[in-house]
C-alpha cells in the first residue's frame, strides 16, 4: 500500500473524527471499557476540529488512493510529544500508524528535539 503523509487541513476534520471514533471504539470494546473519551463521532470531530484549527498543534494525515486512513497530532511546546494517533480499523496492521509516528518523529528532530 502506497501511503502518503501530509499536513491536515480543515477539510480533513470529518474524516479524522470518524477515524478517531472508529479506532478508539474498537480498542475500548476489545478491553471492555464502558466509558471512553471519543464516545460519539461528533465528540471525535470536535476534537479533530479543535486541533486542526489550532496553530499550536501540528496535525498530519495518512492517505492512500485519495482516502484518509489515519491521523495524528502533536502539540507545539518545548517538550515534544505525539498527542493522538488514530488508524482506521480497516487499515490497522498495515504499517500506517508507524509511518505517521516516523513522520512526527522526523519533524520533531528537525525542530531540535
Amino acid at each position: 500500500m502506497d501511503v502518503y503523509i501530509r499536513p491536515a487541513v480543515p477539510a480533513d476534520i470529518a474524516a479524522c473524527g470518524q477515524i478517531t471514533y472508529a479506532a478508539f471504539k474498537g480498542i475500548n470494546e476489545r478491553h471492555g471499557f464502558e466509558n471512553f473519551e471519543f464516545s460519539t463521532v461528533e465528540v471525535a470531530c470536535d476534537n479533530a476540529e479543535l486541533k486542526i484549527q489550532n496553530p499550536s498543534y501540528y496535525n498530519i494525515v495518512a492517505e492512500a488512493s485519495g482516502h484518509s486512513l489515519a491521523c495524528a497530532s502533536d502539540e507545539h511546546s518545548s517538550i515534544r510529544g505525539v498527542d493522538l494517533v488514530s488508524v482506521d480499523p480497516a487499515a490497522q496492521g498495515e504499517g500506517v500508524g508507524r509511518k505517521l509516528m516516523e513522520a512526527a518523529l522526523e519533524r520533531s528532530l528537525a525542530r531540535g528535539a
